[in-house]
Parts: structure tokens; sequence; C-alpha cells
């Protein structure tokens, strides 16, 4: 009879550790480090870090830290609001632009995938970009007066049917 009792404290002990190590822990942020289960098969994982709505592994930099250079002086993180080619069908999302090389780099975050390449002369914004399923085409921003980049997209199949996209700056990149 105790050997019962000594055998299932011992696995209420084990299923509260694992249910525990998947609950957050408070902190004045209300953004806190995980723990994690410690075994000898998996690695610890780092802690995340609140940057805006993105959450991001502790240590590393912002993507934005250094994104600003003469060349690229829109770097930031933008709002995306746009619709797809040939229909009114609008998405929204977040995109990174930042410098590199004597260019700019422009990442569109999570649900969308795509990336690219380009340069910013005379307010006008011109990317190069591929999807990471494939396809690529261009996209021409112009800078209005209130700071907004308005865009025209096509695929490079199809550059007769094109969609829309607008970016709202949430955060520039630091100077410097």
């Amino acid at each position: 009879m105790i050997r019962v009792i000594v055998i299932i404290i011992t696995l209420l002990g084990l299923v509260g550790s694992t249910f525990s190590a998947d609950l957050p822990l408070p902190s004045s942020e209300g953004f806190g480090s995980r723990p994690t289960r410690q075994s000898l098969s998996a690695p610890a994982r780092k802690p995340l870090q609140r940057n805006g709505p993105v959450l991001r592994k502790a240590g590393r930099p912002s993507p934005l830290a250094k994104g600003y250079s003469p060349q690229c002086p829109i770097a930031g993180r933008y709002a995306v609001k746009g619709s797809l080619p040939g229909t009114a069908r609008p998405y929204r999302g977040e995109a990174i632009i930042r410098a590199r090389g004597t260019g700019c780099y422009m990442k569109w975050l999570p649900p969308n995938d795509s990336e690219g390449m380009g340069d910013y002369t005379g307010g006008v914004l011109t990317i190069q970009w591929t999807f990471s399923r494939g396809g690529h085409g261009v996209i021409k921003y112009t800078r209005a007066a209130s700071g907004e980049l308005n865009g025209i997209w096509w695929k490079d199949n199809n550059p007769s049917n094109k969609g829309t996209e607008k970016l709202t700056l949430i955060e520039r990149a630091p100077r410097g």
C-alpha cells in the first residue's frame, strides 16, 4: 500500500512539472521568460523578448538596429495594407525596410513571406521582390507628403495585372 502511494505521488509530481513548464512567468512588462523542461535530449530554449507585435529571441538585435543609411533614408518598420492584382481583395501585414549595400532591402513579415532589393531615388522606392514559394515581380512606392508610401505592384509574368499597397510608418530605424 505504501509503495502504491509513493508511485502515485511521484507520478503526480512529474505530471505537475510537465504542465508548469508550459505556463509563462509573469514579469513587470507582462512578457516574461518561459521556463524550459530540462532534459538530456533537448537543449534549453532562449527566452523571448517583446519587440513591437513580433516576439524575438533574447540577445538578438532588433531587425532595425543597423537599418538606416543615406542610400535608404526611409528605413523602418511599416504597417502594410494592400489589394491583390485584378481584385479588391484586401490584405494586411507588416514589412521591414533597411539599408543593405548601396540600396534598400525589404522583407514582408508573415503571413506574407517575400523579400527584395531596390533603391530609393527622388521620393520613389523601387523593389525587385521574390516570394518564398516562387514568383517574383516589382513594386514601386511613391512617398506622399504625409510620409506614407503608396505602391503599385505586379508579377513579372503578368505586368499588366497590378495590385496596390500602402505602407504606414510604425517605427523609424535608428540613425548612427
